[in-house]
C-alpha cells in the first residue's frame, strides 16, 4: 500500500512539472517613455537651493584610492595594490584631506584626485577608527586646493537638512 501511495505522489509531481513546462512563458514588453517635466519647466525653491549648494561646494570634493605596497618575494619588485576607494574633501590649502577611516583602513598610502582631474600621492597623517575619520596630506599647489568652508555645530537645529556630496570619479 505504501509503495502504491508513493507511486501516486510521484506521478502527481511529474504531472505537475510537465503541465508547468507546457505553459507558454509570458514576457512583459516595456517601452521606455520620456519623463514628464513640469508645465512651467521651473525648479522648486528647495531643488534650486540644493543644486546651488552642490554647484558651489563640489569643487572641494576629492576622490581617494587607498593603496597598499607589496614586494614580490621572488623578483623583489614593489607594486601598489588598490585597497578601496571613496570620497573626501579639502580641509585647507596646506593639502590636508578629510575622509572616512574605512576608505583608507586597509592601505598604507593613498592617492587623491582633485575635482580638476589631477592626482597626487597622499600620506595618511591621522586616523580615528572609532570616529570613522582619517586625515591625508597631499603636496599640491595651494591654488588647486579649495577648502570646504566649515559651519558651527552650535548653530545647528534638530531637523535641518544635511547634504552629502560624493565624488563622480568613483
Amino acid at each position: 500500500v505504501l509503495a502504491v501511495l508513493l507511486l501516486v505522489v510521484a506521478g502527481a509531481l511529474v504531472w505537475t512539472v510537465v503541465q508547468q513546462r507546457r505553459q507558454p512563458v509570458r514576457y512583459a514588453s516595456v517601452e521606455p517613455r520620456p519623463i514628464a517635466q513640469r508645465p512651467d519647466d521651473k525648479l522648486g525653491a528647495d531643488e534650486q537651493s540644493t543644486i546651488d549648494v552642490f554647484s558651489k561646494f563640489s569643487r572641494s570634493v576629492v576622490h581617494i584610492t587607498s593603496l597598499e605596497t607589496h614586494r614580490d618575494r621572488i623578483t623583489l619588485d614593489v607594486s601598489e595594490i588598490p585597497q578601496g576607494t571613496g570620497s573626501g574633501f579639502v580641509w585647507d590649502q596646506q593639502g590636508h584631506i578629510i575622509t572616512n577611516f574605512h576608505v583608507v583602513a586597509h592601505g598604507d598610502r593613498a592617492s587623491v584626485t582633485l575635482n580638476d582631474g589631477s592626482t597626487y600621492p597622499a600620506v595618511i597623517v591621522g586616523r580615528a577608527p572609532d570616529k570613522d575619520l582619517a586625515v591625508l596630506r597631499i603636496d599640491a599647489p595651494a591654488q588647486k586646493l579649495l577648502p570646504l568652508p566649515l559651519g558651527q555645530s552650535a548653530n545647528l537645529k534638530v531637523g535641518q537638512k544635511v547634504l552629502a556630496i560624493g565624488n563622480p570619479f568613483g
